[in-house]
């Protein structure tokens, strides 16, 4: 009878666990007629609870909070919700009609950002009520070169890493632009990238081996952002350049574990995909030099114990947690 119980538990389990939910893109021109609740409070209560029950049994709560941001008209940040749930079928589904959304939604009014000054390329757009997103005019002089905003975004994509929010190129007042996504509820980190490694900050490397494959140097505190929940946004990826070296120096305070997942989706990313999602900006010698510094990461993890072989799940290596990592300053102001 207890074998027939159990059996009968491990059932109702899985079948819980596989359960899939379906959830819709909102209607981001109708009004947001509520306040907004807190979500630095609702990301606290979610860890709590993925910590206690652990994630197969907080999925539910997961997906309750990616529906309460979607209320909200903040799509991008429940997209990063729902693929913490592994939600992911869902997650793409409403990155797709984000990116969408982007390329197509009428132009609005130019939102005064603080942080932005009066430069005269770049500025906030609203688009719909609770949407907005940071443009740039195009121009690919190297740097600044806005091209690397797309590219940094479908790398970031590519990788899984989560860390920069949708971009697309469109017309903006009659010329190309890029556009990304403004992530409500952030604050700048104000602290250079290698600082905050340093400091053990969490979930930092992506965004340290991102910037490493893009020849990005200028990872300084105004250029990453803290969401809700301490999570890491990267921003402001034109000053990266294709084809620059970055000399290696030493960083230190580095969490195995999270250098281990990074290893894994490394190793997923085949050479021909690389090139493929590239050539869209970027052109054949300025794909070689950033496949060069992909080849010099993966290298670097290999030789450090990290598996970066294809494979379903993270493997841990590099028994010490003080690891020194191939990453030039960052962060020139």
């Amino acid at each position: 009878m207890k074998r027939l119980q159990k059996l009968i538990f491990l059932s109702l389990f899985f079948a819980f666990s596989n359960i899939v939910f379906s959830i819709e893109f909102p209607d981001l021109n109708a009004p947001i007629l509520e306040t907004s609740p807190d979500f630095v409070k609702l990301e606290h209560d979610l860890a709590g609870e993925v910590i206690q029950l652990g994630l197969p049994n907080a999925r539910g709560k997961v997906y309750e909070l990616a529906k309460k941001y979607l209320k909200f008209h903040r799509v991008q940040e429940a997209i990063w919700t729902l693929r913490r749930g592994h939600y992911f079928d869902e997650a793409d589904s409403l990155e797709k009609k984000l990116e969408d959304f982007l390329l197509t939604a009428p132009e609005g009014l130019v939102i005064p950002n603080p942080e932005i000054g009066n430069k005269k390329n770049v500025f906030q757009m609203a688009f719909c009520p609770g949407v907005s997103g940071i443009v740039k005019w195009w121009q690919s002089s190297n740097p600044p070169d806005s091209r690397m905003e797309i590219v940094a975004y479908d790398l970031d994509k590519l990788l899984k890493f989560d860390r920069v929010p949708v971009t697309v190129k469109r017309t903006i007042r009659k010329s190309n632009a890029s556009v990304q996504y403004f992530v409500q509820d952030s604050s700048g980190a104000f602290l250079d990238l290698v600082d905050a490694n340093e400091l053990k900050q969490p979930d930092t490397f992506r965004i340290h081996t991102l910037d490493l494959i893009l020849g990005n140097t200028d990872r300084n505190g105004r250029n990453w952002r803290y969401r809700p929940g301490k999570w890491p946004v990267a921003i402001d990826h034109s000053q990266s350049s294709p084809t620059r070296q970055i000399r290696n120096a030493l960083t230190k305070g580095v969490d195995d574990s999270e250098l281990a997942e990074i290893a894994v989706r490394l190793g997923r990313v085949a050479e021909s995909e690389f090139r493929r999602v590239l050539s869209q900006h970027l052109r054949k010698e300025e794909i070689d030099g950033m496949w060069n510094r992909f080849e010099n990461v993966k290298s670097w993890y290999r030789k450090n114990g990290f598996s970066v072989e294809s494979s379903s799940s993270p493997t841990h290596g590099a028994a010490n947690g003080n690891c020194n990592l191939p990453f030039g300053k960052i962060g020139n102001g």
